[in-house]
């Protein structure tokens, strides 16, 4: 093997009842060797060649370590293969048809028959369309190669009519899939809509062939499917309604499976989430924080029965801590997401360099804005800095987000009152926006400010009637519902009214929205 840091890398990604598990299959061989070499390498927080050759030089095994690091590498996938099999059903019927292939080689038929009947109902039970194919494949070896046969030509007709029927599914599913990654490429390249043609764009993806078929005359995981792309249609379209609507059923369909499968966990909780978020959205915050605990019972209900992998216990959680900042965020609790911030920090520290990096700049982005309506700008300037420590082109899912942090941050300096508000400062907020290819009307208004009354003359005592005029501006501007979704990102009229006022920025964000909730 290499000298490489793999085998460190999936020994640190081991849960703690994978570790007992693998050590208890090295015992079981008999053999010490693994077994020192890998509690040697599990003891080491950054994989070290040297260290670990000094750790290990009494032993016999040492001249042959690359060799002995590559065996142990293939047992742990081995026994870690072993102890998902029954957890997985993918994994699990796959491995199924490999027992159907062995038996049937070995001449084995009867038993190989038996154990494909036996695959064919279980891929049967959970809608394995590709797989059920590959049964009704097998059947037809058997037929050739064997005593069995169809007992009539009704019998081979039906099995022919179920072979088209399962092949019209696949091809079902295949467009779903097509139409729902071209989305995503839509949506990661342009983003929010902004105006009439991104508005039309998104309608023309609600009016694909696909989006009129009749629902409930679709295979299961083809409904779900269907669903899925309405409630992302019509949240992207703002239309909240509709997209509620296409979550119930969306959710009504997952929720048989949720304990089958950890995807369709993971999907189920998804749903979840954008519920809770369109009914806050509404403002209807009891109803959005106990979906949040159904959220929560659910995942803990299925943990006890079944065992979650760590990686799926890391997303769930993830959603978890989202949704509930995104929810106290909403409802103006700010106090409950300085909470938060200690446990997050933990969850993020537990999860470093695994968790998705999106997730890392939401939450510091959460922190920051907290941080900042409650008078902590020293606070507010070290979240930001975690996000601007990354490069923009690390950046690709969130760069609105780090647009905003850009701004956040301009604004952070100017109320912890750093000495001048530096030109540096000022220049490179104006460059980043100047450079982006698609700006809100508030982000022009913002950059308009930055260049005219900033750059040319900036005089922080002075600033009150520029700053009334801007926010003016942004309240004109935000009356378009798709200009007034960037507000969800910060509240700039609340601060910019905070300012002219000199009332502080929590009093005046909170009363506005408490006028939201009154509404």
């Amino acid at each position: 093997m290499k000298e490489t840091t793999d085998l460190h890398d999936i020994i640190h990604s081991l849960s703690m009842s994978e570790k007992r598990y693998i050590s208890l299959s090295i015992m079981h061989q008999g053999d010490n060797t693994y077994l020192k070499l890998f509690r040697a390498i599990a003891k080491q927080k950054e994989f070290d060649e040297i260290e670990l050759r000094e750790i290990l030089k009494n032993e016999k095994f040492i001249e042959r370590l690359p060799k002995i690091k590559y065996f142990l590498y293939n047992f742990i996938l081995r026994k870690l293969t072993s102890y998902y099999w029954s957890r997985n059903p993918d994994t699990f019927l796959n491995e199924m048809f490999i027992e159907v292939d062995i038996l049937y080689k070995k001449n084995l038929y009867g038993q190989a028959r038996k154990r494909m009947l036996k695959l064919k109902a279980l891929a049967e039970e959970n809608e394995e369309y590709e797989l059920l194919l590959q049964c009704y494949r097998w059947e037809r070896r058997f037929s050739v190669n064997t005593s069995y046969r169809p007992k009539t030509a009704r019998d081979r007709d039906a099995i022919l009519h179920r072979e088209i029927e399962l092949i019209k599914n696949i091809e079902l599913l295949s467009r779903f899939s097509a139409l729902s990654d071209k989305f995503f490429i839509y949506i990661k390249t342009y983003g929010e809509v902004r105006k009439k043609a991104d508005k039309e764009k998104i309608q023309e993806f609600l009016n694909d062939p696909m989006m009129k078929l009749e629902p409930e005359k679709l295979p299961p995981p083809a409904k779900i499917m269907f669903h899925h792309l309405h409630l992302q249609f019509h949240y992207y379209l703002q239309d909240y309604d509709r997209a509620l609507e296409h979550i119930e059923k969306y959710l009504t369909a997952l929720k048989p499976k949720i304990s089958g499968s950890e995807s369709t966990l993971k999907r189920y909780i998804n749903g979840l989430i954008n519920k809770a978020l369109i009914l806050g959205g509404f403002g209807r915050y009891s109803t959005a924080f106990a979906t949040l605990d159904k959220m929560r019972n659910t995942i803990d209900s299925l943990a006890k029965k079944n065992q979650i992998s760590e990686e799926t216990t890391k997303t769930l959680d993830t959603g978890v801590y989202e949704l509930e900042a995104e929810l106290y965020m909403q409802s103006g609790q700010y106090n409950k997401i300085i909470d938060m911030i200690p446990v997050i920090e933990g969850f993020m520290k537990k999860y470093e360099g695994k968790l998705e990096l999106e997730y890392v700049l939401f939450f510091n982005y959460i922190f920051a804005c907290t941080q900042l309506i409650m008078g902590n700008y020293k606070q507010t300037i070290l979240y930001l800095n975690r996000i601007l420590n990354h490069t923009k082109g690390e950046i690709t899912l969130r760069e609105d987000l780090y647009c905003y942090c850009k701004i956040v941050y301009l604004i952070a300096h100017y109320e912890a009152g750093t000495e001048g508000l530096p030109d540096y400062l000022i220049k490179s907020t104006y460059r980043f926006l100047a450079q982006r290819n698609r700006l809100y009307k508030v982000e022009t208004a913002i950059l308009t400010f930055i260049k005219n009354k900033l750059l040319k003359n900036f005089k922080p005592a002075t600033l009150t009637h520029s700053l009334q005029e801007l926010k003016d501006n942004i309240v004109i501007i935000t009356k378009d519902p798709y200009e007034k979704k960037i507000l969800e990102y910060f509240d700039f009229v609340s601060w910019l009214e905070s300012k002219i006022s000199g009332r502080p920025f929590l009093d005046v964000i909170v009363e506005a929205q408490n006028k939201i909730k009154k509404n």
